[in-house]
């Protein structure tokens, strides 16, 4: 991942880190930050901006609860059953999805998960449950 930095005005900077290209639009991507101090301070700060938007601590404010989903599924896929990644893309579609997936990560909040595990528990049926978490149902 690749990151620049430019001068807005004296001792302000403009950190960009360039993303993947966006699998839906074809479109580059870039995030952008600001920050106050010298050169070398904005070097270091655009070091550790890069480090987070490729550990995936730092996301695009447009970034939504489907696309970290289907990101980490990626991952993860080759550490799984092949059942396991069958199910979770199923709840992820039919489940998750539909009720959490579009919201932004700014937007996914504990409130909003606490929430939506007790919708789960009192409808009961097709609850949330693999090899990772697991949540009961009754």
């Amino acid at each position: 991942m690749q990151g620049s930095l430019r001068e807005r005005r004296p001792g302000t900077w403009e950190l960009i880190v360039q993303l993947p290209r966006d699998r839906a639009t074809g479109r580059n991507k870039q995030l952008s930050r600001t920050h106050h101090g010298t050169e070398r301070e904005a070097q270091r700060a655009l070091s550790a901006f890069v480090a987070d938007v490729s550990t995936g601590k730092t996301y695009p404010s447009a970034t939504t609860l489907n696309e970290l989903l289907a990101q980490w599924l990626d991952v993860v896929e080759d550490q799984l059953s092949p059942t396991s990644v069958r199910e979770y893309r199923r709840l992820v579609v039919k489940r998750i999805g539909p009720d959490l997936g579009k919201l932004r990560l700014s937007k996914v909040t504990t409130q909003r998960i606490d929430s939506y595990y007790s919708t789960l528990t009192h409808e009961g049926g097709d609850c949330v449950s693999g090899d990772r978490f697991r949540i009961r149902c009754s």
